[in-house]
Formats: structure tokens, sequence, C-alpha cells
């Protein structure tokens, strides 16, 4: 099977000029996690202990992320239906964990932790049974382990260093590895848009050399335990 979540290019955008609206998301990958009117989801896999929860941390018209008190409670009962021996992987846009020091201390950072991180880290921490949260939003290769839950923030295929990411989940361990495209022309061409004169990033972080340390730093490939 094949499962998608939202991410904020994917509801009315700040740059989006259509009447596209989060219901036409849910229609159209109804049967591929969004059901009905909601975009969150489960998706338990038949002869394993093993539950995807797929959440919906969009904010419209925002880069910023959040989940709203409805969404909070479905998932408090959701987990608290679940065995502490099943293991759970939570699939989410924006990360509900700082993975970087420049996201609490520059302003324009901010967007890339979940806005509510600290109330939807409180939940999912009282259920021994999440054993894993796979992000993405910020573009970058991170790996953070706290109080027994692995945070894993997974890089895109459509900006520098344009990579995808592979999960193996077996004997209570997570494998993974982030992986460059192909096209090293089109790597080129993006890796220019993130380090060039016409960045954007490099009047956030400073210079170039931070630019392309913050988009490099982190494990590309590793194993860990899930506690």
């Amino acid at each position: 099977p094949w499962l998608v979540i939202m991410g904020n290019h994917d509801i009315p955008y700040r740059s989006t000029k259509d009447g596209y609206r989060k219901s036409d998301f849910i229609h159209r990958f109804s049967g591929h996690g969004p059901k009905d009117t909601a975009a969150y989801w489960r998706h338990d896999c038949a002869g394993k202990k093993i539950t995807f929860i797929g959440l919906d941390t969009t904010t419209q018209t925002s880069s910023s992320g959040a989940i709203g008190l409805k969404q909070q409670e479905w998932l408090e009962q959701i987990l608290s239906g679940i065995d502490d021996d099943r293991h759970v992987v939570l699939l989410t846009h924006h990360p509900f964990i700082v993975f970087d020091p420049e996201i609490e201390e520059i302003t324009d950072m901010d967007i890339f932790v979940l806005d509510n991180h600290r109330e939807i880290r409180d939940i999912i921490q009282r259920h021994n049974c999440v054993k894993l949260v796979i992000s993405g939003h910020n573009h970058t290769c991170r790996l953070i382990q706290e109080n027994g839950i692995t945070y894993i923030g997974c890089p895109s295929i459509n900006t520098w260093p344009a990579k995808f990411s592979r999960f193996l989940l077996r004997r209570g361990n997570v494998e993974f590895a982030h992986q460059k495209i192909r096209d090293q022309e089109k790597n080129l061409e993006i890796k220019q848009m993130i380090l060039g004169s016409e960045s954007p990033w490099v009047p956030i972080l400073g210079n170039t050399e931070a630019v392309e340390d913050y988009f490099t730093r982190g494990p590309q490939q590793g194993q860990c335990a899930l506690q």
C-alpha cells in the first residue's frame, strides 16, 4: 500500500492562486490515508505489530504547522487503544522536535518546528507504543532520540541536497538511508538556488558556509534501536 500526508504546499498557500482546498486533497487521495473529512489517519500492517499514523499539521496560507484540539483528542484516543508491544510510527510533515539551534535562535526559522510541538510530545510520550516519528518540511537529514522515541528528519527530492529516504523496520530496529537523486545537472541547479547570490537562505543564516553546513549536517544513513 502507499499512503500520503499533507504538507504546507498541499493547501491554499501564500503563493497559491487557485481554489485548491484541503477537501480536494482528501478526495483525491481517499483510500491512501485521508478519508471522509480528515487528512489524518491510522494504518495497521497486516500480520505485523506495526501501526502507521499519518498526521495533518498544515495551517492554511502559512508555512507554519500546528495540530488542533480535535486531532489531538483523536490521537490520544488512538494511542490509548494500542498495546505497548506494537511499534507505532508517526508520519508528520512538520517536526515535533527542535532539530537545530538555529530554529530557536533565528526568528525566521521558527516555522521549522510544529507551533505546539511541546503539547504533541507530551501526548506521544505518555504511550510506550510510539517508537518512531518521521518528518519532512526542513529538507534536512536529522536524528534525535529523546524519552524513548526516535525522531528522524528527511531531506527533499526537489531542493538541494535532493535526496529521497528509505526505511527498513526489522527486529526492533529502524535502518534508514537518505539517497541522492541521479540527475546531477538538476542537483547542481538546485544547489545554486540554495547557495547562490539569489539564495533566500544566505540572509537568514548569515553566509554561504553557514547555509551549506545547515543543509549537509546530520547522518546520511544509520540504524537505531526502537526502544
